[in-house]
């Protein structure tokens, strides 16, 4: 009986992939866009990994899987030289709600909106939709690093129900993070929504994210 558990789990590790999203190089795969009357974040890729300047702004960044995968966990490492300067006790309300980093994984639909739908779309979402030309988007899931919150704190965005955001991670303090996060259900992902925001607060800070890998449920080539 213990050997078949033993081989019951090798078994089930070759069949699991990971795939290294790469943080260092620029390529057609990432996509940098802005929000409506904000100022956007700079974005550049170094050695040392992604970097992201905050300077009173925000904006998503992107980046497009070759196929959709599903996303069983992830790991990642960074530094952030600040953290937003917002009333902790309001974190997530209207004008307080900026995180440090969020990590979020997109799902999209089989079918793209009508043109009636499009009429009544946020600007990120008309903007996301350029990138998937013939579907829709059907949700997004948000991993959050949050100043007050403890992590598995969950809620659905107010602005929009089509967000979901989960807590990873206590951040009290800026310096060096990491977490490895296994998802009770994996999530099905077209795209990977990396963000940082500065612009409820009006403040200046710098993340650096050196590492991130999305665990998944088969192996990806």
């Amino acid at each position: 009986m213990k050997i078949f558990k033993i081989l019951s789990q090798v078994y089930t590790s070759v069949l699991w992939g990971a795939l290294v999203i790469p943080l260092n190089v620029s390529s057609p795969q990432w996509h940098s866009m802005t929000f409506a009357k904000i100022k956007p974040n700079k974005v550049s890729f170094t050695e040392e990994g992604l970097l992201v300047e905050v300077e009173q702004s925000a904006s998503p960044l992107f980046y497009r899987l070759t196929t959709p995968i599903k996303v069983r966990g992830f790991t990642a490492e960074g530094n952030l030289t600040g953290l937003p300067e917002i009333n902790r006790l309001k974190e997530g309300t209207e004008g307080n709600d900026d995180f440090s980093l969020r990590l979020g994984f997109v799902e999209t639909a089989a079918n793209p909106p009508s043109w009636f739908d499009k009429i009544f779309m946020p600007d990120w979402i008309t903007d996301l939709l350029e990138l998937f030309p013939k579907q829709g988007i059907k949700k997004v899931r948000f991993f959050t690093l949050s100043q007050i919150k403890n992590p598995g704190t969950f809620r659905i965005h107010p602005k929009n129900d089509l967000m979901e955001e989960t807590v990873i991670l206590k951040k009290e303090q800026p310096g060096k993070f990491s977490f490895d996060y296994p998802l009770s259900e994996s999530i099905p992902a077209s795209a990977v929504w990396i963000q940082t925001d500065g612009d409820d607060s009006k403040s200046t800070f710098t993340l650096k994210l050196s590492r991130l890998v999305l665990n998944t449920e088969e192996p990806v080539h």
